[in-house]
Order: C-alpha cells, then sequence, then structure tokens
C-alpha cells in the first residue's frame, strides 16, 4: 500500500512505477547536499525497494516518501532517514504517521456517517420486530414471574454455563453403596440422605441469558447511542482521543448487529413453550410446576 498526504486528503498509489513518475522524483539523492523539508507519504510493499540515499542503497519493503528542501521526493526507509537525518527525520515522521492515522480515522467516520441512516434503521427492525430486542427484553424481565426455585436454578445454570436441566431425588441404598466405594461418599455420611441430581434434558437458548448478551445493553445503549454520537459528530475538530475510540467503534458495527441478531434468535428458542416446560421437571411441588407451565403456555403459538 503506497499512501500519499496531499491538499486533497489522502491519495492511495497503486503502483511503485506511479511513484517513480511523481513530478521532483529522483531514485537517489546524496543526503550531505540536501535538506529534509517533510515527509509526504509512507509505503509498504510486497517487493523490495532501493532506498534513494546513495549512501544507503539498502532495500527494504517499507518506508516514507520524502520532499527536500531543494525540491526533490524520494523514498528512504525509517532506520535510514534516523541514521542520516537525526532528530529532524524522528519528529517529521512521528508527527506524519500521527497525522496519517487521524486523516484515516476521519475517513473511516466519513464513511460511516454516510451509513448511518441504514444502521440506525436496522436498529429499529431488531429492536420492533415481531419477537425482536424490546420483546425479548420483557421476557427476560417475566422470569420473576417463576418459582423462586426454578429462577435460582436458571441462575445457577447461567453461572456455570451449563442448559443442563437437573432433577433432585434421594439416593437409592445401593447408589450410596456405590458412592461410598467409589469415595465419593464417606461411609458415616452414607447413614442419613443423600441427594443425587438426574439430568432431564437440555434448555436450548440458554445463552440469550448470558449478562454479555443483554440485548438492551448492547443494541440501545452500546450500538444505537454510540450511532448518534456519531451522527452528531464533529469529524474535521474531533480530538485525537474521539477519533480514535469512535473510528474503533464504527469498525464493530456490523459484528455488533450480527451479535444483536444472533441474541434474539437465541431468545426466540428460549421462550418457546416446549422449552419452558422443561423447567417443571425442577419443581418441588404442584403449585410450583402449575407455575411454570402457566408461564410455558404463554409461547404456545396462536391457533390461526
Amino acid at each position: 500500500m503506497i499512501t500519499i498526504s496531499s491538499e486533497r486528503g489522502l491519495v492511495r498509489i497503486e503502483t511503485w512505477e506511479d511513484v517513480e513518475s511523481q513530478p521532483g522524483f529522483k531514485q537517489e539523492i546524496n543526503p550531505k547536499e540536501v535538506k529534509l523539508d517533510a515527509i509526504i507519504g509512507r509505503y509498504r510493499l510486497p517487493d523490495y525497494v532501493v532506498c534513494g540515499l546513495s549512501s544507503c542503497h539498502h532495500k527494504h519493503f517499507c518506508g516514507y516518501l520524502v520532499t527536500t528542501k531543494e525540491g526533490t521526493i524520494t523514498n528512504i526507509g525509517k532506520d535510514c532517514g534516523k541514521t542520516h537525518f537525526g532528530v529532524d527525520f524522528e519528529t517529521l515522521s512521528r508527527k506524519f504517521d500521527r497525522d496519517m492515522a487521524n486523516a484515516e480515522r476521519r475517513e473511516t467516520l466519513q464513511a460511516a456517517q454516510a451509513k448511518l441512516d441504514g444502521w440506525l434503521s436496522e436498529v429499529d427492525t431488531l429492536k420492533d420486530q415481531d419477537k425482536g430486542a424490546s420483546w425479548l427484553n420483557k421476557q427476560i424481565k417475566a422470569i420473576r414471574d417463576l418459582p423462586e426455585k426454578v429462577r435460582d436454578a436458571l441462575g445457577k445454570m447461567v453461572r456455570d454455563r451449563s442448559p443442563v436441566v437437573t432433577k433432585q431425588r434421594l439416593a437409592a441404598k445401593q447408589e450410596k453403596e456405590i458412592m461410598v466405594e467409589m469415595r465419593s461418599l464417606k461411609e458415616e455420611d452414607a447413614e442419613g440422605p443423600v441427594y443425587v441430581d438426574d439430568e432431564v434434558g437440555s434448555l436450548d437458548g440458554l445463552a440469550a441469558l448470558y449478562p454479555e448478551n443483554d440485548i438492551r445493553e448492547l443494541l440501545i445503549k452500546d450500538v444505537h447511542a454510540g450511532l448518534v454520537e456519531v451522527q452528531e459528530m464533529d469529524i474535521e475538530s474531533a480530538s485525537e482521543h474521539e477519533l480514535r475510540t469512535r473510528a474503533k467503534w464504527v469498525n464493530e458495527v456490523d459484528t455488533k448487529l450480527k451479535q444483536c441478531r444472533d441474541i434474539i434468535k437465541t431468545g426466540v428458542r428460549f421462550f418457546d413453550a416446549e422449552n419452558i416446560s422443561l423447567l417443571a421437571e425442577i419443581c418441588d411441588t404442584p403449585e410450583d410446576e402449575k407455575q411454570v407451565m402457566a408461564f410455558a403456555r404463554r409461547y404456545k403459538p396462536k391457533q390461526s
């Protein structure tokens, strides 16, 4: 890649031949006979190019395009520039790299502003569609309507990142004997009641409840709020810190939107009548079981 900073902004040049055709370009200059004026571009290439300093001639993949006080243009590597022009080159190269980075960030943000309408429209669609983000957020809040034991079990499943649903029961005498023999249970403890967990199924879509998949935090507080900030941003007067953080953020918008779509799909699978009804296996009382099944019926498909 070859990039030159010009009055028109950043200019990308395709080939090294195009660089050599620039007015004033020389393939070789004597650093003892010229004074460095400015750095006007940089390059990183798949093939070697020869350093333009007559006292160097090393081949390198990357470097800078510079102008001299005498009006010539040539290419020099970073180490070559530091060796032959000292502090002047280091100061100029640091400033150029910073200016180039900020110019590229402005380009990124300008391109993002051109895409804002499409992004904001997608946010609205994901939020307001049937069984979209607003629906999912409402269903997650409604989990409080489940019995306390079921809520506690769901919380543990989320913490353990395990969708397996288990039902606790008293261990049979033979099971306790096996546990003692396998040394997973002390012999004196086998005298009293011992409980074991039986797997009764696996919940689909549990990841929709993970804290990092909070759909409101991601879609509304992060993506939507961030897009509004970019929309209102004065790119030309923005600080370097603002350019850096916002440019990095907009490069992640498409990924975040895909994540939101995936979370919503996962949530739809979780809040399914058959899936939710599996939680009734956790219940100890008929009242709790009835409460879970009433909750599950909310997600039965409507009869047409």
